[in-house]
């Protein structure tokens, strides 16, 4: 395999997606943030392995959402107006407060806006880290005008997610829907407090423009995965749902496309989100293995340009010294395709399959390296903070 010729194409095949657009709604904000109200930023990373899938047991379990459902079971098709009833008595709106130096070097109080989903009866609900992160005061509002002072469980800056709880009764959570099943195409509706305007949360509506999103940085992976749609996301929206016809949360609206793009938005699946609430909620952080590489994906079309034995799986790029994969012998244009026996067929694969392994497992991994498979074992290291 040339890898000269392939690292190339790979990097000219990686979505090159401008600066995360302004999101706090603050003039005097001039850098690219997530479209939330609050003054944080999602941060960019220069490690390129973490976001994943498992079942969250106690969130799916209570939602019906622990297995597969039956034909009989899937909620029907809804109209818009049936969609965001089923909804908003799930949504919530968020206000932070958070301490400022003013005039005199006085401390004053910054507020930010953001949404949330209700996603248990033990009120639990899923938002965006910017939108919680650095807050000293989080108050949640529910659709019945009922309001509660939440406590942050956990946050996670690499994924941008952040749980928080309300102690409160008679609270009605969404139904998490499988994001795996997305097409292009499909029909989706988001709902959030953009730009914090009364009345109630904004809906808007669009479709599943594209699915495998990257957010990029400065060159560093910042976002990964991510459901791209052209449903309005504007300041405020942030944290809140992407929901699918059948009135289901499909994704948490975290972004929107800078450099003067048009109708190009961000949500991070809710697969890969039940993976980090699981975390978040037992530990408050998120712990993950990792192997120490740059990777890229392996598509059909650099397979074929570039004469290599697989369709799909996961290139080195580039293979940090000391690491896990070092020591393991795994070398710069190395191509992934499974770990232990599960196909990995791209980058999201590896990084899900990463997260239900915990750091000093053990585990197989086949690649190629020219036309030659060839099988190691590698002992995850815990990746670390960014």
């Amino acid at each position: 395999m040339k890898t000269r010729v392939l690292l190339p194409l790979l990097v000219a095949a990686a979505l090159a997606v401008a600066f995360l657009a302004a999101a706090c709604g603050n003039d005097n904000e001039s850098t690219a943030s997530p479209p939330g109200t609050s003054a944080s930023a999602v941060p960019a990373s220069s490690v390129t392995e973490g976001a994943a899938v498992v079942e969250n047991v106690s969130i799916v379990k209570a939602l019906g959402g622990a297995r597969e459902l039956t034909a009989a079971e899937t909620p029907a098709a809804l109209n818009t107006v049936g969609i965001v009833q089923t909804l908003r008595p799930s949504v919530v709106h968020i206000q932070t407060e958070l301490a400022s130096e003013g005039l005199f070097t006085m401390l004053m109080p910054a507020t930010g806006v953001g949404t949330g989903s209700i996603v248990d009866t033990e009120g639990h609900i899923l938002t965006n880290n910017h939108v919680v992160e650095g807050a000293q005061k989080v108050t949640v509002a529910l659709d019945d005008g009922r309001t509660f002072q939440a406590t942050v469980l956990g946050t996670d800056r690499l994924t941008d997610l952040a749980v928080i709880k309300i102690d409160a009764d008679g609270i009605t959570p969404a139904r998490l829907g499988d994001s795996d099943a997305l097409q292009v195409g499909e029909d989706v509706v988001a709902i959030g407090f953009a730009l914090d305007l009364e009345g109630g949360p904004t809906v808007t509506k669009g479709v599943v423009s594209a699915l495998g999103r990257s957010l990029e940085e400065s060159g560093f992976l910042t976002l990964d995965n991510l459901i791209q749609t052209d449903a309005s996301i504007n300041p405020g929206n942030s944290g809140g749902p992407l929901v699918n016809a059948r009135g289901e949360v499909i994704g948490v609206n975290t972004a929107v496309a800078g450099g003067g793009a048009q109708g190009i938005g961000f949500a991070i699946p809710i697969n890969d989100a039940k993976a980090i609430v699981a975390q978040l909620l037992q530990d408050g952080s998120v712990h993950r293995s990792y192997l120490g590489i740059l990777l890229a994906t392996v598509t059909p079309g650099i397979a074929r340009a570039n004469d290599l034995p697989m369709e799909r799986g996961v290139l080195v790029r580039s293979v940090e010294p000391g690491t896990p994969a070092s020591r393991a012998g795994l070398q710069d244009g190395d191509i992934i395709v499974s770990m232990d026996g599960q196909d990995i067929r791209n980058s999201s694969a590896l990084l899900r399959f990463l997260l239900t392994k915990p750091p000093g497992t053990t585990v197989t991994v086949d690649y190629y390296r020219g036309n030659t498979k060839s099988t190691t074992e590698v002992t995850l290291g815990e990746r670390p903070s960014p």
